[in-house]
């Protein structure tokens, strides 16, 4: 017996570390409970966080920047208020998307808008994705993938395995009700660790959805240079409505840093190599005149800036942006995804009619002494086009042939005037 029970327990240990080996800390899959209306499909193998993984290359990291600048001016219109939006969450989204489409114009579309082919945009949010997935004393970054579809609807096999294997997507299975909805805000909730504190009001998800296509962004990091606490206080913040008074944290690093005609730029630091790039208008330059792909460009490249000690005075803020982004995609080019008469997304499901009903992004951050914490989520709504109707109305003398259920007639008659 003593004997049995200790094979058991090496058994028991054995099958322990194998579970284990296929999680990393902090990444454990969330679990669902399954019903008849629910399945999980597949849970993804995580990066291993101790391998070594292949550097993004220059053309991807140039690809990513100038999406972010194109995007960015198209998003964040709305004047007075603040924002914050994942650039790469929409990006890896759309990427997903772009899998799925068969059409050829639509595809050029994506394709000019990611600047990347699609089998470009694969390798590259692999290698992004597996650089950018991380957990440890001084911070975490994390991205998650996933695929829902309607019960039983007919998805393509390869595109479920390419999102499986390229994206790190987990697949589920469900109706898109009451249960479903709760169980797309728990995954969401679950891989940003509920930053954003989303509910089901604050993230519709549509009752006719046949496909959802989710990214998140989760990062979470101490700077390199803590602000001390002692220092921050109060002062003026000087917004188009008039001063108001927010906590100054100040610290001084040495950073890069440029003077350009009616702005500065400014770089800090995170520890794991993570950075953050201020841009400043001069006194009485509006700041919407700097949301250029021109000036974005030029900030975020540090090779014309010289390192020099700078004294950082940055306000606490912690603050949530929601985007719906259809018009905002069709002003850059992409068009065909939203036609519902376009069947573009065959790749996805053949012969279903499939368009992209909306294109969504919640978004929140907080800056604070200890470090930036921030969460993003990209939603991608997929509908099918609805069937014509066509309009018969039995308003004049007509014909009918009553049926079997082996269509051999068993009445046919001609009615021309049923109020007789």
């Amino acid at each position: 017996m003593e004997r049995f029970l200790k094979l058991f327990a090496i058994v028991l240990l054995a099958f322990g570390i194998f579970i284990l080996s296929g999680c990393t800390e902090g990444t454990k899959p969330i679990a669902f409970k399954e019903t008849e209306n629910f399945k999980t499909l597949n849970h993804v193998t995580y990066p291993n966080l101790k391998a070594e993984t292949n550097p993004v290359s220059d053309d991807v990291v140039a690809a990513l920047k100038t999406f972010a600048v194109q995007t960015v001016p198209n998003i964040f219109e709305e004047r007075g208020k603040n924002h914050v939006y994942s650039p790469l969450s929409l990006y890896m989204a759309l990427a997903m998307l772009l899998e799925g489409v068969s059409d050829e114009e639509a595809r050029q579309e994506l394709e000019g808008l990611l600047g990347m082919e699609r089998e470009e945009s694969r390798a590259a949010m692999k290698t992004v994705y597996e650089n950018n997935f991380y957990k440890n004393k001084n911070g975490t970054l994390r991205l998650a993938n996933s695929i829902w579809f309607k019960k039983n609807y007919p998805i393509e096999e390869e595109y479920l395995r390419i999102l499986a294997e390229d994206y790190y997507a987990e697949s589920y299975q469900t109706l898109f009700d009451s249960e479903g909805h709760q169980n797309i805000i728990d995954w969401i909730n679950h891989y940003t660790e509920n930053f954003l504190e989303l509910t089901r009001d604050k993230f519709a998800v549509d009752a006719n959805t046949v496909i959802l296509l989710l990214n998140t962004i989760y990062f979470h990091n101490k700077w390199k240079t803590a602000f001390e606490k002692y220092r921050t206080q109060a002062g003026d913040f000087h917004s188009e409505k008039g001063a108001v008074s927010v906590q100054y944290m100040r610290h001084s690093v040495d950073g890069k840093y440029k003077r350009y005609v009616g702005y500065g730029v400014a770089e800090d630091y995170f520890e794991n190599n993570a950075s953050v790039t201020y841009i400043l208008p001069d006194e009485g330059v509006d700041v919407y005149n700097l949301l250029t792909p021109e000036v974005l460009i030029s900030a975020l490249d540090p090779a014309d800036k010289s390192t020099q000690k700078i004294d950082f005075s940055v306000p606490k803020f912690k603050y949530f942006s929601e985007f719906q982004l259809n018009e905002a995609l069709n002003k850059l080019g992409v068009e065909e995804v939203f036609n519902s008469g376009s069947n573009s997304l065959e790749l996805m499901s053949r012969g279903r009619g499939l368009f992209v009903s909306e294109v969504k992004q919640n978004a929140g951050i907080e800056f604070s002494e200890e470090g930036v914490k921030a969460a993003a989520v990209t939603g991608v709504i997929i509908k099918e086009s609805a069937v014509e109707s066509v309009n018969f109305r039995l308003d004049r003398p007509f014909i009918y042939i009553i049926k079997d259920a082996f269509g051999i007639p068993l009445f046919m008659g001609l009615v021309q005037n049923p109020a007789e």
